[in-house]
């Protein structure tokens, strides 16, 4: 797996970059699915569509993104987080929104 820094708390510097940002994603996803292997991921077509993932997985993964990241994904966003383009692209949106994301203790 990949080293990003985390911290049981939450990311106290969150990835700002697309790169930094997909390590991330891969790191809980390989926590999830830890036959998955991370160069053969397509990053545009869905996890469920590409290995065996499902709805519970997904799941597991956004809320480990969410700990990770110290922020809150409304469930109707979920499903923008079924790939790994879509994760990275969300993700990092979130964390840049100008207000601020919505932090998970808030």
């Amino acid at each position: 797996m990949t080293d990003t820094g985390m911290t049981g708390c939450g990311e106290r510097n969150p990835p700002q970059d697309e790169t930094a940002m997909r390590a991330l994603v891969l790191d809980r996803l390989g926590e999830i699915s830890p036959d998955a292997d991370p160069e053969q991921i397509d990053p545009a077509v869905s996890f469920r569509d590409q290995m065996d993932f499902d709805s519970v997985d997904l799941l597991n993964l956004i809320l480990g993104l969410e700990r990770a990241l110290d922020v809150k994904v409304p469930e109707a966003d979920y499903p923008r987080l079924s790939s790994l383009d879509g994760c990275t692209r969300y993700l990092l949106a979130l964390i840049r929104m100008p207000d601020g994301p919505t932090r998970r203790s808030a």
